[in-house]
């Protein structure tokens, strides 16, 4: 599985360090499911093989991005797509994060990866991931 990687500096005075963005897709189950005839344990399979082939995708790109730049502290933050109308299991979206994230965590750890799962406070089922996963709310505003 590979994605997009698009690399830019931001706009504004002093910007001057490139910053990537992995463009990223999700499987659409909820509303846009339409007459599938999956039961559903194989949705929650097929939303697990996507998350975590999904995230092994990104953290492959990311863990390249770092050997090439080993100078750099390279801190990746990826999101938890597929929630909301796309009717995608918390659980299982979760499940694919945490064991693409063992795989990649001694390698990320040799090349100075820091990796922040991106989840914005909100209703379920995004405030789900937080409980799940067992994070912490960090302070943006500083």
């Amino acid at each position: 599985m590979e994605y997009p990687c698009i690399g830019n500096i931001p706009k504004g005075e002093g910007n001057t360090e490139k910053v990537y963005e992995i463009i990223v897709a999700a499987p659409a189950f909820g509303m846009y499911e339409k007459g599938a005839k999956l039961t559903e344990d194989q949705k929650n399979e097929l939303t697990f093989l996507c998350a975590v082939n999904s995230y092994r995708a990104q953290f492959a790109q990311t863990l390249e991005l770092a050997k090439t730049n080993p100078e750099k502290e390279v801190i990746f933050k990826p999101t938890a797509p597929g929630l909301g109308v796309f009717g995608n299991s918390p659980e299982y979206v979760c499940k694919g994060f945490a064991v693409a994230a063992r795989e990649f965590e001694n390698e990320f750890e040799k090349h100075n990866v820091k990796v922040a799962l991106q989840v914005f406070k909100g209703l379920r089922p995004a405030s789900d991931i937080n409980n799940i996963l067992g994070l912490q709310e960090i302070n943006t505003k500083e």
